[in-house]
């Protein structure tokens, strides 16, 4: 890949490609996960890497436990490492994550509440707990957990 730095030690887990006509879509396969990753960039696709690098054999202070991919349609898939030896990805599951404001919060899920319980957002994710619905607040953002898939 044109311009793409990988760590010695995570080039044994990673094939790249250039796709597209102009050869302008970077694809990142991961051998130990089986999956492809694409970017329309190349600073996107070398931040995917050294996060890898990181989460495979970074210091432990400095490991997450998961990272984080963005598709074409902007659903964010967070893999959560279970296991690592190393630097193999062993075990690990992927979550599908929608990312929503306050006032997207109250906009889809506001039909939960009433009138009178006002514009509580605590109270709103106490409801959405109580019925199954995920929800972890992240910053000023809320991430609403919509499935988990455990593989290996």
């Amino acid at each position: 890949m044109k311009n793409i730095i990988i760590d010695k030690k995570l080039e044994r887990f990673v094939k790249g490609f250039l796709l597209g006509e102009h050869e302008d879509i970077l694809s990142v396969y991961l051998n130990d996960i089986g999956e492809s990753f694409y970017f329309d960039n190349q600073v996107a696709a070398q931040d995917f890497l050294n996060k890898q690098s990181i989460e495979r054999f970074g210091d432990k202070e400095l490991r997450t436990g998961y990272f984080d991919y963005t598709d074409e349609f902007g659903t964010i898939h967070r893999y959560i490492i279970e296991s690592l030896i190393r630097g193999k990805v062993v075990k690990y599951s992927e979550e599908i994550i929608t990312k929503l404001s306050e006032e997207e919060m109250f906009d889809k899920f506001g039909y939960l509440m009433t009138e009178e319980h006002g514009d509580d957002i605590d109270l709103l994710i106490d409801i959405m707990k109580c019925n199954g619905i995920v929800v972890k607040h992240q910053h000023n953002n809320y991430e609403i957990i919509n499935e988990r898939h455990i593989w290996r």
